[in-house]
């Protein structure tokens, strides 16, 4: 049962902050992987850039994806070098650790650093078809930016609010996987 990699996707402008195009973007990539691959796990990378987040930003997303990550029985990978920022304040960081989504991590920083953020659209449509945060890497060499790993299990982790888009991909991806859950 097989990884396969998502890369970086171009979507036209007017449609970067749809989340409906990317969660057919990630439903029609599922359908392909399965008919094509059978394979059981994508994983991706959400890229935020230095230059368009704050370090303060950066290390919030962090610290939220690391605890995150942590609450998995079992880690499926993990990054060599993770980034894991530990100078926040105490008081942020137990609004961190209430968290339970990237829209809550959202608020969390617009309250706290008194400003309107977007985090990148990818990332919240990796959030709810699913997809499990495994961690994040920053290289300060490489534009800066950190990267948070994702890896969607193709066959469990279908978020409950996309049954519509990926009811007829499910039952199939079930009863393939049924002998290993």
């Amino acid at each position: 049962h097989g990884v396969i990699e998502l890369s970086r996707a171009f979507v036209t402008e007017a449609y970067q902050k749809t989340y409906n195009v990317l969660l057919l973007l990630l439903r029609g990539v599922a359908r392909i992987i399965h008919q094509q691959t059978r394979c059981r796990y994508v994983i991706g990378t959400t890229s935020l850039s230095a230059h368009l987040y704050s370090d303060s930003i950066l290390k919030i997303v962090g610290r939220f994806v690391d605890l995150s990550a942590q609450k998995h029985k079992e880690p499926i990978l993990s990054p060599i070098d993770p980034y894991r920022p530990t100078d926040l304040h105490w008081a942020l960081e137990n609004c961190i650790t209430r968290s339970s989504s990237f829209e809550e991590i959202e608020t969390l920083i617009s309250s706290a650093l008194h400003c309107t953020l977007k985090l990148p659209s990818l990332i919240h449509a990796y959030e709810r078809v699913g997809a499990k945060v495994l961690g994040t890497s920053f290289d300060p060499d490489y534009g800066g930016s950190l990267d948070v790993l994702t890896c969607w299990d193709l066959a469990k982790d279908f978020g409950p609010q996309l049954k519509v888009y990926f009811e007829e991909l499910y039952e199939e991806a079930k009863e393939q996987f049924s002998l290993l859950l």
